[in-house]
């Protein structure tokens, strides 16, 4: 498993004419590491700062622009620190995630992880 996540720690706005080659990179990096035998592409919101059409708009990304994507799992993994950790593992699920990464009552580092009763609420009452 592999879990990438500096990068999305830097706001893009700072990132500036950068932003399209870290986009890159980070695309190549997961292409290279699918290529390379892994089964789980793990991409989380480590410090709970993205908002639900980031979040998807990332895992919609990296489904339409990585070569080799298909054989791999995308899994997320949302932290809770401004409470869209849920309502973003949905959105990842949403936008091609096929494994969301939850804790019983949504208890982890910090502020918690996605809660895996909300998530299944969520799936079984949405789809």
């Amino acid at each position: 498993m592999i879990n990438k996540n500096e990068k999305k720690r830097t706001r893009t706005d700072f990132l500036g004419i950068l932003t399209v080659s870290c986009i890159q990179d980070e695309l190549t990096s997961l292409s290279l590491i699918s290529q390379a035998g892994a089964t789980t592409l793990n991409i989380p919101d480590t410090t709970g700062w993205n908002l639900p059409a980031e979040f998807g708009g990332l895992i919609a990304s990296i489904k339409a622009n990585t070569p080799g994507v298909e054989n791999v799992v995308i899994s997320t993994h949302c932290q809770n620190d401004l409470g869209l950790s849920t309502a973003n593992s949905l959105a990842g699920a949403m936008n091609g995630a096929r494994q969301i990464e939850c804790t019983i009552n949504g208890i982890g580092e910090r502020a918690g992880n996605a809660s895996l009763e909300e998530v299944a609420m969520a799936i079984a009452l949405k789809g």
